[in-house]
């Protein structure tokens, strides 16, 4: 399509406008004003210009201005994330005698957990979680009620783009809701993978969340799954529902399950629900580690991140307090112990009411036998009086 020429300068284009002293193309050694006063009737855009021009003014402004739709991730292309390195210490700010790097993926997709930038990070649990990772050894977390366990978990891999698929489990639970079933489609039967078949085609931290409240029967359906091959990856699976159809693990399925037991049965009644697991299941957790409740010093920073209204001295007493708590739990005073969960929730409602010896009441002690409820608020009354 033939272009305009400035009969100044020789500048071709299909719009000259914007090419004289001033414009954004500056190149012509006159201005606007001074080329439209000695070439009145030149005109100084091009016939595909004009139609271009009128083709965006006739369409609708929602169709012009509409960003790109981004089209989502689905599950099938997480198959094809890219894999790349992330140094430990930079990603979790621990100083390391060495260099450590941890594997993630290069794209976020919808299944990756949203990052806390006020979480603070275990040094030693978060070390031998990245190690559990690096070395595709399933991971067993345990602790007490409340210490953070699954959240760990989600915020390592929030910070490495690890899709993570997270299933609850409880004795109602049959084989099929971890492996699938048959189902009819279109008057057609199928078969509908469960979680477990469908995870590991694909790079998953499959999280068994309170796996010990399985009915050990249903827990050893993990089994096979749970021993390492040769070459590192996680066992195959085998479906006798489907024909025998066999499931090879994706070289970045990963599997950490968390709980308070250990499947080695609830002593203190606390954990209700909880069942004594097959010790040949227990022992393939190839990696075992303990998360407890952060200490003093960094709750104080966890606190003092999430609640930038309290003074320091609010923030301190609500720290001794808590610890306080604990520390007669442990010594067998009291029946229960005060998670950060419920330390959080306790400000909250302190934040709303100005008052903490009613909020704890609301947050935890209005439910608590007499003599525990009593021996809390002695400890809150100390602290905040």
């Amino acid at each position: 399509m033939d272009k305009v020429i400035c009969p100044v300068c020789g500048f071709a284009g299909h719009s000259i406008e914007s090419h004289f002293i001033g414009g954004n193309t500056a190149c012509c050694k006159i201005t606007k004003d001074e080329f439209v006063s000695r070439f009145p009737d030149f005109k100084m855009t091009s016939d595909a210009f004009d139609g271009a021009l009128m083709k965006l003014q006739t369409e609708p402004i929602s169709d012009l201005h509409a960003p790109e739709e981004k089209k989502p991730i689905v599950l099938e292309d997480l198959r094809e994330l890219t894999p790349c390195e992330y140094d430990v210490s930079n990603l979790f700010g621990f100083k390391l005698k060495k260099k450590m790097n941890v594997t993630g993926f290069r794209e976020k997709t919808s299944y990756v957990p949203d990052i806390d930038p006020n979480y603070i990070f275990s040094k030693k649990v978060t070390m031998e979680v990245v190690l559990g990772l690096n070395t595709n050894r399933p991971v067993m977390l345990h602790g007490p009620t409340g210490s953070g366990k699954t959240t760990l978990i989600e915020q390592i891999a929030a910070r490495i783009n690890y899709p993570v698929m997270k299933i609850n489990h409880h004795a109602d639970m049959y084989s099929y809701d971890i492996l699938g079933q048959k189902v009819v489609e279109n008057g057609d039967m199928k078969f509908e993978y469960g979680p477990l078949p469908f995870a590991m085609q694909r790079p998953f931290i499959y999280i068994q969340d309170e796996w010990d409240a399985l009915n050990p029967e249903i827990a050893l359906q993990y089994q096979a799954v749970l021993e390492r091959r040769h070459d590192g990856r996680l066992g195959n699976l085998v479906l006798s529902a489907n024909a025998g159809e066999k499931i090879e693990a994706s070289k970045h399925f990963r599997i950490i399950a968390t709980s308070n037991t250990c499947g080695l049965g609830d002593d203190t009644g606390h954990y209700q629900g909880t069942q004594i697991q097959n010790l040949a299941f227990i022992s393939r957790f190839l990696l075992r580690t303990k998360l407890e409740y952060l200490e003093p010093a960094e709750e104080k920073k966890v606190i003092a991140k999430k609640f930038p209204k309290l003074t320091e001295e609010e923030t301190s007493a609500f720290t001794t307090v808590s610890n306080k708590i604990r520390k007669q739990y442990e010594g067998g005073v009291l029946n229960v112990p005060f998670s950060l969960r419920d330390l959080i929730n306790w400000i909250d409602l302190y934040l709303m009411t100005g008052k903490a010896d009613s909020s704890i009441k609301m947050a935890c002690t209005s439910i608590l036998p007499f003599s525990d409820a009593t021996a809390i608020h002695e400890i809150v009354q100390r602290y905040f009086s």
